[in-house]
C-alpha cells in the first residue's frame, strides 16, 4: 500500500499538468486533458496512484468547469482541501 503522503502528491502533481495544459489548449476536451496527464505520468508505477491522478484530475475539472474564473492556485488548494474526500479508498 502507498503512503497516502505520496498519494496526495501524485495527485497534485497531475492536477497542476492538468491546469497547466489545460491553459496552454484552451479548447481541449477532459478526455484530451486526462490522456495528456496519464501520458506524461507514465512513470507512475503504482497503480492506485494512477486512480489518484485520475481523480483528482476529474475533481480540478468538475471545479474549473463550476467556477471558470478561479487560478490554478484557488483549484489546487480546493483539491488539497478536500482530498480525503476525492481519493478512492483501499
Amino acid at each position: 500500500m502507498v503512503d497516502i503522503t505520496k498519494r496526495g502528491i501524485s495527485m497534485i502533481a497531475g492536477v497542476s499538468e492538468a491546469l497547466k495544459f489545460k491553459k496552454q489548449n484552451p479548447n481541449a476536451s477532459d478526455d484530451e486533458i486526462m490522456q495528456f496527464v496519464l501520458n506524461k505520468s507514465r512513470n507512475i508505477q503504482l497503480q492506485e496512484s494512477k486512480v489518484d491522478v485520475v481523480a483528482g484530475v476529474s475533481h480540478a475539472l468538475k471545479i474549473l468547469a463550476r467556477e471558470p474564473g478561479l487560478k490554478d492556485r484557488e483549484i489546487i488548494e480546493r483539491v488539497m482541501q478536500e482530498m480525503k474526500t476525492i481519493m478512492p479508498r483501499n
